[in-house]
């Protein structure tokens, strides 16, 4: 099963269709799983129903890994419950602004962030799938690196 998850900017932008259409021809995808679009509701009805996709779900964002530490962690208490409920198979997958290991990471402060995530993931048996592209998606613009 091929399933691709993209963290898209601009889904309600003219080239975002294009976009989509260039992923399926070249990842063959049978699932694909847009997350942090920007838009919700009629807006994500518009423009998921542009795509011509015959199954699709919609949910506005209810779990979110917020950048607040202890908000994370109320987190993890949450997905440490959903993990217990069930004994089924399940995957994982968005930006939980945290990472597995430090050289997950590139530029910016140091971080501790480390710790819950990976505690969490280890300690639900999680299995990291990797991924293709590129390494980093994200570094900070050269005019705000420290030089020397």
């Amino acid at each position: 099963m091929n399933i691709v998850c993209w963290n898209v900017r601009c889904a309600a932008c003219a080239s975002f269709k294009s976009n989509v259409d260039n992923l399926i021809r070249t990842h063959h995808m049978d699932i694909l799983f847009i997350y942090e679009p920007r838009i919700s509701g009629e807006k994500a009805m518009s423009v998921v129903k542009k795509l011509g996709f015959s199954n699709f779900e919609i949910v506005d964002a209810v779990v979110y890994a917020s950048p607040c530490g202890s908000k994370r962690a109320q987190l993890w208490d949450y997905m440490s419950f959903v993990a217990r409920s069930h004994n089924l198979p399940w995957l994982l997958a968005g930006d939980f602004n945290e990472i597995l290991s430090i050289e997950d990471k590139f530029g910016g402060a140091s971080t501790l962030r480390v710790r819950g995530f990976k505690n969490w993931f280890d300690g639900n048996d999680m299995v990291d799938l990797g991924f293709s592209g590129p390494k980093f998606t994200w570094t900070m613009p050269t005019s705000f690196r420290k030089t020397g």
